[in-house]
This record gives C-alpha cells, sequence and structure tokens, in this order.
C-alpha cells in the first residue's frame, strides 16, 4: 500500500463503536493502517441502503429454520478452530425459486474497531415449492480473525461472537451466539486454516 498526498479535503469525523475515525473520500481511516468498504461505512453510520449487499427478487418466498451451531476449538493461541453451522431453508411459496442465504459473523467486544459484521459464508440452493433444504457451513478461525499489524498476526480473540444470516447483508433474521475460550494467532508463516 503505498502513500499519497492529499490537499484540501473536507474530513468528515464518523464514531464507529465509540470511536471517532475521519472519512475521507468515501473511506474510514482505522489506526491508519486500514480501510472499511463503502457498506461497512454506511453500516457504522447507521445509513440503509436502497439495495443493500445480496438484495434480490424473486417470484417465491423462502423460510429460512433456527441455526444450529456447535464449536470445535484446540487448547491455546495455536489451536485450530471449526465451527459448524446448520439450517433448513424451505420454499414456502407456490413457484420453483433460488436463494442464496448468507452468513454473517459480528464481534461486539473487539479490541480494535471492525464492522458491525463481515461476510464470512455463503450457499446458494435451488428449491421446488415446499422442497426443503439443509445448509452447512464450516467456519475456521479466519472467519472470526482480523490483522494484528504491531503483533504481525491474524488474532481470534477469545470472547463472545453472534452470527447473523438471512437473505441481504440488511436482512439477518436468524441470530446464533458461541463463544471462544482462547485467542488464536496465526503468523505470516503460517496462515490461517479454513
Amino acid at each position: 500500500m503505498g502513500f499519497v498526498r492529499l490537499v484540501e479535503l473536507d474530513v468528515e469525523v464518523v464514531e464507529l463503536r465509540g470511536e471517532e475515525l475521519p472519512r475521507v473520500l468515501d473511506r474510514l481511516v482505522v489506526d491508519r493502517r486500514a480501510e472499511l468498504l463503502d457498506e461497512e461505512v454506511e453500516d457504522a453510520r447507521g445509513v440503509d441502503p436502497l439495495f443493500p449487499f445480496g438484495f434480490g427478487l424473486s417470484y417465491t418466498r423462502f423460510a429460512l429454520g433456527e441455526a444450529t451451531v456447535r464449536v470445535e476449538e484446540g487448547a491455546g493461541e495455536a489451536g485450530d478452530v471449526r465451527v459448524h453451522v446448520a439450517l433448513d431453508v424451505t420454499n414456502a411459496g407456490k413457484r420453483a425459486g433460488q436463494e442464496v442465504v448468507q452468513l454473517y459473523v459480528a464481534d461486539p467486544a473487539s479490541s480494535v474497531a471492525r464492522p458491525p459484521c463481515e461476510l464470512r459464508a455463503f450457499a446458494k440452493v435451488s428449491l421446488a415449492p415446499g422442497e426443503r433444504k439443509r445448509i452447512e457451513w464450516t467456519l475456521g478461525s479466519e472467519a472470526f480473525a482480523f490483522w494484528d499489524p504491531i503483533g504481525r498476526t491474524w488474532t481470534a480473540e477469545a470472547g463472545d461472537y453472534e452470527l447473523r444470516i438471512g437473505r441481504s447483508s440488511r436482512d439477518l433474521p436468524v441470530r446464533a451466539r458461541l463463544a471462544l475460550a482462547h485467542d488464536h494467532k496465526r503468523g505470516p508463516d503460517r496462515p490461517l486454516e479454513g
């Protein structure tokens, strides 16, 4: 990443998780090292986009069941994490159709500024009227991690996380909680597994 000298810009301050960050040219500056995407800026500011990520229209209706979550966590910082998530999707309409179900992860108690939720998995299903299919995902530690430039590691912090599942970034009716008991870290020499 190179540095660009910017002259005479209007800078707006945006609050994200209690921290005031400058917004320059529709980007948030976080720790002067990273940027949040436009939709993440809108999330932080409480702005609803006209067409959120994943938005789509259908000629049928889909029902999402409750999510089941099972966590397998190795001990210590080097231990692996596997989070198994499953839910049923039912075509509740009278026509065949397709749906893309999206899974987002939220870290409400992160030690660094992060977006309110981050897309971590998705699945496309095709269903006949009345048909039901089970979607299953396995998330690794990378789904919960952020890059720590000081420690030069990917870090998934111990603590509580929320899974948000739905049809678009603004339509996430299914919620599930999980906890990681340990911090999990991977350096550049050992990338996160997923």
